[in-house]
């Protein structure tokens, strides 16, 4: 049975009530060293590619995935063999 965990971005976690409720929710910081580690504990990731910036760039009716430079969680899946789906 693997425990899930969502990745969240790390200034998330540097404000005081913020962070308490991502910590209840499942969410850890979303950094390569934390997802490294919750992959060895044999955690199961939840990753939604993207940041800060690609949030604003949606349009209404319109999806859009933007993975040009955000391969990192592809590179650690492969290098720990873990599927993504």
């Amino acid at each position: 049975h693997r425990r899930l965990r969502t990745l969240a971005a790390s200034v998330l976690f540097r404000i005081p009530v913020v962070r308490e409720i991502a910590l209840w929710t499942g969410c850890v910081d979303a950094s390569r060293k934390t997802a490294e580690r919750n992959l060895d504990k044999g955690h199961s990731l939840v990753v939604l590619p993207g940041g800060e910036a690609e949030q604003l760039m949606t349009e209404h009716g319109r999806e859009k995935v933007y993975l040009k430079s955000r391969k990192g969680f592809i590179k650690l899946a492969m290098r720990k063999r873990c599927p993504v789906v």
